[in-house]
């Protein structure tokens, strides 16, 4: 849940050299006025890969990782929006 204004949820983990990482959000889908960004940022904080929600307000991120390494995803909303029907 984006719960508030600037709410922005992060989850950090270990990532392959090579390996697909499918992030599916879902939003719309689930009736949620979420209009969904998701980010995957590097150990040193710089963004790796974004997406932001599309006609169908949910947003889908494909990212294969050039290295071994620790990721940090990032999930928003893209106005900046909150509250507890924000759901995702």
């Amino acid at each position: 849940v984006v719960q508030k204004p600037t709410d922005i949820d992060s989850w950090s983990f270990e990532a392959k050299q090579g390996e697909r990482i499918i992030v599916d959000c879902l939003a719309q889908r689930i009736d949620s006025p979420l209009l969904p960004v998701l980010e995957l940022l590097d150990a040193r904080g710089r963004r790796v890969a974004q997406v932001r929600s599309g006609r169908e307000g949910d947003a889908t991120l494909v990212f294969q990782p050039a290295t071994d390494g620790k990721l940090t995803l990032r999930v928003y909303d893209q106005t900046y929006r909150g509250e507890e029907s924000f759901v995702y």
